[in-house]
């Protein structure tokens, strides 16, 4: 799954793949750059219209999927990019998953101070990671060049938002889209 911890698209996502009995194999990369690179907005936040209905969506998505959904209260006190270095540094340690689902939880099912690198520590103890990987993580600039290379992939592969998922070599935008994920699991049992 592409995808990029600002969109509550792909939370959702995340916590409906988990679900699947499938790998999952996690591109995170950066959307503000990404959007750049293939001449996307952001029409959820330009739109005014569609930003009203997007919440009233996410809504509907929340109780479908039956998941704790609490928007951040301090969204832009955030460092988004530091978040993401820290779970490139993650995967490249074979604690992907785990430091994924925390700070997906910290960002969208809680209100979970992010806004200094202790915080962001404090949210991903117990993934495994001791507190000088989790320092390693967030401060190392080397993390910011494999995250640039991610987002380079994402656009290679014709990413154009979040969450995007490829089953081989299909691509599915949306956490609208993971029906069909699941029909082509079954078609393969």
């Amino acid at each position: 799954m592409f995808f990029d911890y600002r969109s509550p698209y792909s939370y959702l996502a995340h916590c409906q793949l988990q679900r699947m009995p499938v790998a999952i194999d996690y591109h995170p990369f950066d959307i503000r750059h990404l959007m750049e690179q293939v001449g996307n907005v952001p029409t959820t936040v330009t739109c005014k219209a569609k930003g009203q209905y997007a919440k009233a969506d996410i809504q509907r998505w929340i109780m479908r999927y039956e998941v704790p959904f609490q928007r951040h209260s301090n969204m832009r006190a955030i460092d988004f990019l530091q978040l993401l270095r820290l779970t490139v540094f993650a995967i490249h340690q074979g604690k992907g998953p785990a430091v994924i689902t925390a700070l997906y939880d910290a960002v969208w099912a809680s209100d979970t101070p992010l806004s200094r690198p202790e915080e962001i520590a404090a949210a991903v103890a117990g993934t495994g990671l001791s507190i000088d990987e989790i320092e390693a993580g967030l401060k190392d600039p080397a993390w910011n060049e494999v995250l640039d290379a991610s987002t380079q992939t994402a656009v290679d592969k014709g990413v154009f938002g979040a969450p995007t998922m490829f089953f081989g070599d299909e691509m599915y935008f949306g956490n609208d889209r993971l029906h069909f994920i699941d029909e082509k699991l079954k078609e393969l049992v």
